[in-house]
């Protein structure tokens, strides 16, 4: 069956009846979790509401993997608790999409149709199709295509599923330059505006702008938690807040004088 054109997009909504603030879609209460002397995450507060696009932001090692792994059900807090729709995100999972890691190197786009069809009640065929045509997925091995599109094909089976909280760790990685629109395009301008997507990124100067609010952590504890128009309110963009929330070191050393 040929793979179906776009529907129309729709409209995020992040306001409860009357302005009021929705019930939050996830939540995390001093979590803290350690791997043996390591603390990974250190007395985390957060809750995420339907609507939102959030940036988790951070560098390497910060905790943003491990926030994903515990909202996922994949992690266990060593302290604190969290909640997915007020239960357990195993409780919860038929309302959760994680981005996988990897693939099984002979799967196919059509063998994860019927792998996920079977097993997520929520997954919908129809959007899979497009979202496999508009991110141009060849119908191969996953072992014989390129990273990029190994890559777009894990984020069609992840969008495809129809869930209230989206859990995207670094959906633009092995992606090229010129593509990465393509792949904001089908994550946001085509969204749930009544789903909450949580996205742990290092490419901030592209997915910066879709976001409606950033979370800054370092060294496993939330340093910053601010929407985006109050960053802009203050004459900030997301990467200009980020750079000076962790220190001017990141903006890297100086680039060498020219010879005279």
């Amino acid at each position: 069956m040929p793979r179906k054109a776009w529907v129309r997009s729709l409209q995020p909504s992040r306001q409860g009846e009357a302005g009021t603030q929705p019930a939050p879609v996830a939540r995390l209460e001093g979590v803290g979790k350690r791997y043996g002397r390591l603390e990974a995450l250190h007395a985390v507060d957060l809750a995420f509401f339907p609507g939102e696009v959030v940036g988790l932001l951070g560098p390497n090692g910060a905790g943003k993997s491990t926030i994903l792994g515990l909202l996922a059900g994949l992690l266990i807090p060593s302290s604190g608790a969290v909640q997915v729709l007020s239960r357990t995100p195993r409780e919860s999972r038929h309302a959760l999409a994680h981005l996988p890691e990897g693939l099984h190197g002979w799967m196919t786009p059509r063998h994860l149709l019927r792998l996920m069809g079977g097993l997520y009640p929520n997954f919908s065929a129809q959007r899979y199709a497009e979202l496999l045509d508009f991110l141009q997925v060849p119908e191969r091995r996953s072992a014989a295509m390129s990273k990029g599109q190994q890559a777009r094909l894990r984020l069609a089976v992840t969008l495809a599923v129809q869930a209230e909280l989206y859990l995207l760790d670094e959906p633009l990685a092995n992606i090229d330059l010129l593509a990465r629109e393509t792949i904001l395009q089908a994550l946001f301008r085509h969204r749930n505006g009544r789903a909450c997507y949580l996205l742990a990124t290092h490419e901030i100067a592209e997915a910066g702008s879709y976001m409606d609010r950033v979370v800054m952590i370092h060294g496993g504890r939330v340093i910053q938690d601010h929407s985006v128009a109050e960053l802009m309110q203050q004459g900030l963009g997301v990467e200009e807040a980020y750079r000076q929330a962790m220190g001017a070191g990141l903006a890297g050393p100086a680039l060498p004088q020219p010879m005279p």
